[in-house]
C-alpha cells in the first residue's frame, strides 16, 4: 500500500502528467482481478462493506509524454508502472 497513491493520481491527472479514463478499458475482466487482491480493498470488504458489496470501476491511467519527461526530470525510475 502507498498512503499518499490516490492522492498522486489525481494531481498528475490534473496537472497532465497522466489520463484517466473509464470510458476506455481492457476487455478480459480477469485483467482486473488484482484489484480484488488489494489490502485496503479486503479491508474494506471486511470492515466497512460487512453485508454490502463492493465494487470497481474498470478504466485505465496512462502517463502522458510530458509525464514521462518530468518523471525523468525528477527522478522517478519507472512512470510506466501507472499505465
Amino acid at each position: 500500500e502507498v498512503p499518499l497513491f490516490n492522492a498522486w493520481i489525481d494531481n498528475w491527472a490534473r496537472l497532465g502528467l497522466e489520463s484517466v479514463d473509464y470510458a476506455n478499458y481492457l476487455s478480459e475482466s480477469e485483467e482486473y482481478a488484482w484489484v480484488d487482491e488489494r489490502p485496503e480493498v479486503k479491508r474494506l470488504r471486511e470492515t466497512i462493506a460487512a453485508g454490502r458489496g463492493i465494487s470497481h470501476a474498470p478504466g485505465m491511467a496512462r502517463v502522458t509524454d510530458f509525464g514521462q519527461q518530468f518523471a525523468a526530470a525528477v527522478g522517478i525510475p519507472r512512470p510506466s508502472l501507472l499505465t
